[in-house]
């Protein structure tokens, strides 16, 4: 989560989540085989970024515009973004199609809630520090409209009008 933190920071682009997320998925399916080791899963892997890329596309490009609790509640919203359509889509569909294991409607509803929950919380948690460490690659990063109004100073006026 503080990877994608900080990538979205510097590019907050619509897409950006979405590959971040996805390249970490076929890495994780590089190093650490399994069942799950097979293009048919990569859904889960997509299904991880696009609602998140969604997210930014309704925040208009301002995520991480400002520091402070809008930083965390950016945080928040993408963990637990990360989480929902993802894991309930992966134990519900997913695995039971291409494994032929099964769960009950109450494993996958607390599957995704602990998801959530934890995926949101560590966002919440890395968003500040993922900003600081953004800003060391972009200096202006996390400075929006508020932040760079009050960074300038008063207006100046020129002499001799």
């Amino acid at each position: 989560m503080f990877l994608l933190i900080t990538g979205i920071a510097i590019v907050p682009k619509p897409g950006a989540a979405t590959a971040l997320v996805f390249l970490n998925f076929l890495l994780m399916q590089l190093l650490y085989g399994g069942a799950e080791s097979s293009p048919l899963f990569w859904p889960y892997g997509l299904l991880q970024g696009i609602f998140i890329d969604l997210y930014l596309l309704a925040r208009g490009g301002r995520a991480f515009g400002l520091t402070g609790p809008r930083a965390v509640l950016d945080g928040l919203a993408m963990g637990a973004l990360r989480a929902f359509p993802a894991t309930a889509a992966q134990a519900a569909i997913i695995t039971p199609l291409l494994s032929g294991t099964t769960k009950t409607g109450t494993y996958i509803m607390l599957y995704t809630a602990t998801n959530v929950l934890g995926n949101a919380v560590e966002a919440g948690i890395s968003a500040p520090l993922a900003l600081r460490v953004a800003r060391t690659v972009d200096p202006s990063v996390g400075f929006g409209e508020i932040d760079d109004a009050t960074r300038m100073g008063p207006p100046t006026t020129e002499v001799g009008r």
